[in-house]
């Protein structure tokens, strides 16, 4: 997306919020509905993506012990699975949030599973995303830090003067921007060159899932309420949402590569090998210590995939339909605490199947 494209999108969501709005919800609002649409500062556009996948520079020693590593993860390969228990199939197919044109390939082998579905299930549906505007509305103190607590009282001042800019140019008013919790503009740092591939690029894999069962009269429900994941981000104590923010606006050109990694390893379908390494690697150019990145990335990662697949779990088990099609994104299918596991320690059995 380009700088051009996205502030025109902002303005206008601007101007339709300005009357609906009180000028803090408004301002937050921008900024929370332009990460999710772009999950990107204004970049040029994905033509200009120079990213690579980091595990072909590695050498033959280093590739191996990578393999070695993810072969340690439980379930650490395979983007489709199937878990069966008493009669019931649970087919357990781990996404990417943005499109490929190598997707239209993963659907071939999946129309004919979702076809013959009961029920298929994301994590939520396109239209409880749609509604995350009143969770929004709801639950501002996500959002927003507490009363009588702004970002320059919580970080350097040449740190704060950059992050002024980008809320300059998200049009973000100066005496709201500093209210913001550092949560939010990290996810803006987060961003990448490199995030779809081909003319479909802005249709991931649960997107194309959800329409082919909608057209196909096949139910489809969610796995969670808007807004459920958000304490994985706001839950988080601010001085390491503060550590966290400041890192990725000094780390920002290691994004396209990361992205690029964790893309081709998930077509590879080792997905926990891209996972594996870019941790390794994430703020490696920083003046901080492994054990201070990795806590960082673990504290985040146990909030948004091991407390949410927890959370899932119980729903999934109440269904009581004989073929159910799961969609979720791939990095919660792997680990002790992933959604594979989970499964087979009730006593499901797990087969890899064609993705």
């Amino acid at each position: 997306m380009t700088l051009q494209t996205s502030n025109s999108l902002l303005s206008k969501f601007s101007h339709i919020l300005k009357t609906r709005a009180s000028a803090i919800q408004t301002a937050t609002f921008i900024l929370i509905f332009f990460v999710t649409l772009a999950g990107t500062i204004p970049t040029q556009a994905n033509a200009n993506c120079r990213g690579k996948d980091l595990r072909k520079a590695l050498s033959p020693e280093a590739r191996a012990q990578l393999a070695r590593q993810a072969a340690a993860i439980p379930f650490s390969q395979g983007n489709h699975w199937i878990a069966s228990r008493n009669g019931q199939r649970i087919h357990i197919v781990g996404t990417q949030h943005f499109g490929d044109a190598r997707m239209h390939a993963a659907m071939r082998h999946l129309r004919p599973v979702i076809k013959s579905a009961d029920v298929v299930f994301l994590e939520q549906t396109s239209a409880q995303m749609e509604a995350g505007s009143v969770f929004f509305e709801e639950n501002l103190h996500h959002y927003l830090l507490p009363k009588g607590t702004t970002l320059p009282d919580l970080m350097p001042s040449e740190d704060w003067a950059a992050l002024r800019v980008v809320a300059s140019v998200l049009d973000i008013p100066s005496h709201i921007a500093p209210h913001v919790q550092p949560w939010v503009y990290s996810m803006i740092f987060g961003g990448s060159q490199c995030n779809g591939r081909g003319i479909t690029a802005p249709r991931g894999l649960d997107d194309r899932i959800e329409r082919f069962a909608a057209r196909n009269k096949v139910p489809v429900g969610g796995l969670e309420n808007p807004g459920d994941g958000i304490e994985a981000f706001s839950g988080r104590p601010l001085r390491d949402q503060v550590k966290y923010l400041q890192l990725s606006m000094r780390s920002r050109g290691e994004n396209d590569d990361h992205l690029i990694t964790l893309r081709e390893s998930y077509f590879d379908e080792k997905l926990t090998e891209g996972r594996l390494l870019t941790q390794q690697l994430r703020f490696s150019d920083q003046d901080i210590s492994r054990r201070e990145a990795l806590r960082l990335l673990n504290q985040l990662n146990r909030g948004l995939l091991d407390t949410r697949n927890r959370a899932w779990l119980p729903v999934i088990l109440r269904q009581k339909d004989p073929v159910i099609f799961i969609a979720v994104g791939a990095a919660h299918l792997a680990g002790k605490n992933g959604l594979l596991s989970l499964l087979k320690r009730k006593g499901f059995d797990l087969q890899q199947a064609e993705f």
